[in-house]
């Protein structure tokens, strides 16, 4: 008895091949954690970019290009070449490698206040270079210089009106 060709057993190892991939595919999709997360990532209000540590940039999200449309420029593995935004950076990250700890710093732009946290970038347990957190908190901002301004005003009002009661007090003594 001949063995088969080579040929039909390739194509239906190939087939079958595709097959699993297919399957393994779809059962990509009933893992939510990872498609939300993955999900959020890229098209979420949060913007993420992140450099190595010779801050050579790796890639930011759609977010973080709106945002920030310097890093759109931007190539892989590569220094941050706009000196504004390496200069940016650089101040953020300064500001985190003090003494490691995650501070919000502001950046207004455009109209816009960004909020800006930095952190390192893990690949599993591994810190691999560093990340920027970026939020658009220009509504948060004003909402708090709203407040900040009521409040000025009130004092202003308070101090007036304890001046006319301490005049009013003193002159009829």
């Amino acid at each position: 008895m001949k063995p088969a060709p080579f040929f039909p057993r390739a194509a239906a190892y190939l087939l079958d091949l595709i097959s699993y991939l297919f399957i393994v595919d779809r059962l990509a999709l009933y893992d939510i954690g990872a498609a939300v997360a993955e999900s959020l990532v890229e098209h979420g209000e949060h913007g993420f970019v992140s450099v190595d540590w010779n801050l050579n940039f790796l890639g930011a999200n759609a977010t973080a290009k709106a945002l920030l449309p310097a890093l759109k420029n931007l190539r892989v593995d590569r220094g941050i070449d706009d000196e504004k935004l390496s200069a940016l950076v650089n101040q953020w990250l300064e500001e985190f490698k003090k003494d490691g700890i995650t501070r919000e710093l502001f950046y207004e732009t455009n109209g816009q206040v960004l909020k800006i946290r930095a952190g390192f970038l893990y690949d599993g347990r591994r810190k691999r270079g560093y990340q920027l957190t970026i939020n658009n908190d220009t509504e948060h901002q004003q909402y708090l210089k709203t407040i900040s301004e009521y409040n000025k005003n009130l004092r202003e009002e308070l101090a007036k009106k304890d001046r006319l009661i301490a005049e009013s007090v003193s002159g009829t003594k």
